[in-house]
């Protein structure tokens, strides 16, 4: 029977990051950073339809109006995967990325 992966509650990224390391791992064949970078685009555009239905812009009536959430936890999972491939330590990264921008708007403000 094969192992169900499980995150924790209240998950770091860092936890995240290894979960879709395995997931993938187990996916049987990788994907290139080619493949998932295509990826995320598709569920960023899924987001964008999902979005444009939400605020009453036309969209095609015969096309599936994707979930927000399900488009948003794709985006997230091959955000992820990305990172993953291209060997960032998400946490970290986010977190030097937030002192950044604070110490940019401590300036401006």
């Amino acid at each position: 029977m094969a192992e169900r992966l499980v995150l924790k509650p209240r998950a770091s990224l860092t936890d995240y990051q290894a979960y879709v390391e395995v997931a993938m791992e187990k996916n049987g064949r990788p994907l290139t950073v080619t493949e998932t970078q295509l990826l995320v685009a598709e569920n960023l555009g899924l987001i964008s339809k999902a979005i444009r239905v939400d605020i009453g812009l036309a969209a095609d009536p015969k096309s599936k109006i994707p979930q927000k959430e399900e488009a948003l936890a794709g985006l997230f999972f091959f955000t992820i995967l990305l990172a993953n491939q291209m060997g960032i330590d998400l946490e970290p990264a986010f977190l030097k990325r937030e002192q950044k921008y604070k110490r940019r708007n401590s300036r401006t403000g």
